[in-house]
């Protein structure tokens, strides 16, 4: 390496040059170096000028053979993809074609048996065609059913049917009263009212609860018979009424606190059925008994005080 060439240091070239002395003058001994430092050595170098000066880089030259063979390449390139891609298509369609039989044929074997019996068969007008073009009639196009099926459903077939029970024999009080008399002792005419049920047909009068179940009873009968309900005048009394009405009608009412009105289980009725003979009247005769209601045989017309109003309820004595 000449001894004026530059020298690398930190990445730059630096180089040593003594200046040079006037013409006729002399260098004096000692004189000092400059250091003179150049261009980047990672900056590229300049082209060599071109004929006529100039330091400015000149301009590349295309051949025309080169610029006509890019759009070439891009052509094959776009066709190779598209063969890639219409290549990928052809196999998803020939996949998918080769598993539809297969789904049909498993769709096909999930399907539950259909029994012979539900199987609809062809309208007769229009009788099925099959593949070959001929018919076939409506008991052919039935499934085939295993005989196993068939003898098991037999027996649960032949099975007696238990008919439901009625409500009406199930409910033995209706919602308005529980039909249980007190349990607690009291005196004649002397229960309280909460121990007593209100008649559903005629809200003004009370009797004992087993009592005034059985008149509901009664009065259903009734009102199917001759389309009304029962006519009442009388029901509980207290002892206070068993005292009012014995000194009213001291000949009729019964010695307070012995009447059974005072407990609940006696009703004077009115209209038809308080007349002797009266259609109403024969009819309670005939029937009251079933559903624990009776005239007394004192009560009757030929009783010791004949009362064809006085009602009660013997099966609560």
């Amino acid at each position: 390496m000449p001894a004026d060439a530059p020298r690398p240091r930190d990445g730059k070239y630096v180089g040593r040059r003594r200046t040079a002395a006037p013409q006729g003058a002399q260098q004096a001994p000692g004189q000092a170096v400059r250091e003179v430092r150049h261009q980047d050595y990672t900056q590229p170098a300049a082209t060599p000028a071109e004929p006529g000066g100039g330091r400015h880089r000149a301009p590349r030259r295309v051949a025309a053979g080169e610029r006509a063979g890019r759009p070439a390449r891009q052509r094959t390139l776009l066709g190779t993809v598209g063969a890639v891609t219409a290549l990928g298509i052809a196999a998803g369609a020939v996949a998918i074609t080769q598993a539809l039989p297969q789904r049909a044929a498993a769709a096909s074997a999930a399907r539950p048996v259909v029994p012979a019996s539900d199987a609809r068969p062809a309208p007769a007008g229009r009788p099925a065609s099959t593949d070959t073009g001929t018919t076939t009639s409506p008991e052919r196009m039935r499934p085939a059913v295993p005989r196993v099926a068939v003898a098991a459903a037999a027996p649960a077939a032949r099975e007696p049917r238990t008919a439901p029970v009625s409500r009406s024999t199930q409910r033995t009080a209706p919602a308005w009263c529980d039909g249980k008399p007190p349990t607690r002792k009291y005196a004649n005419g002397r229960i309280p009212l909460r121990e007593l049920c209100r008649l559903p047909f005629d809200k003004r009068h009370r009797l004992r609860a087993d009592a005034a179940v059985a008149f509901d009873r009664l009065n259903s009968a009734y009102r199917a018979r001759f389309g009304d309900e029962l006519c009442l005048t009388d029901s509980y009394r207290s002892y206070a009424s068993q005292v009012s009405v014995a000194a009213r009608k001291p000949t009729l009412a019964a010695r307070p606190g012995t009447s059974e009105h005072g407990w609940g289980l006696a009703a004077d009725l009115c209209e038809g059925a308080a007349v002797p003979g009266a259609r109403q009247h024969v009819w309670l005769l005939a029937h009251a008994p079933a559903f624990g209601w009776d005239n007394p045989k004192w009560a009757r017309p030929n009783g010791s005080r004949p009362e064809a109003w006085h009602w009660e309820y013997v099966e609560g004595e």
